[in-house]
């Protein structure tokens, strides 16, 4: 089994795309210092790592035959990793801007 996060968001995201799986959410950071970043688009986030009081299990369900009318399809669960904390974000999202990359071929003027 494999080590999991979760990640807690506040509100809800939204996206024009029909499909969500592969999608990227953002970009994840964290300093040296320890502070948590979450960019998505032109906003970001901070957050901190939560420690669950009890770890959870992710589990992956497999199905071992085809149901009948008659009874139930044969089920088998299996544990595919483990959560022990969380990252979570409580504040809203804060809207970033970039700085314009400066051109190819522009010139550096001084000013005195």
């Amino acid at each position: 089994t494999s080590e999991w996060t979760v990640l807690e968001l506040q509100g809800s995201l939204s996206t024009k795309e029909s499909c969500l799986d592969a999608l990227p959410l953002g970009t994840l950071q964290q300093t040296p210092q320890g502070t948590i970043s979450l960019q998505i688009g032109m906003q970001i986030m901070y957050g901190s790592w939560v420690k669950l009081k009890k770890p959870l299990t992710v589990l992956r369900k497999d199905n071992l035959a085809e149901a009948t009318d008659e009874d139930t399809a044969a089920v088998d669960y299996s544990a595919v990793g483990v959560i022990r904390q969380k990252l979570v974000f409580k504040a809203r999202p804060m809207p970033i801007s970039r700085p314009l990359a400066p051109l190819a071929d522009a010139k550096r003027v001084r000013t005195n």
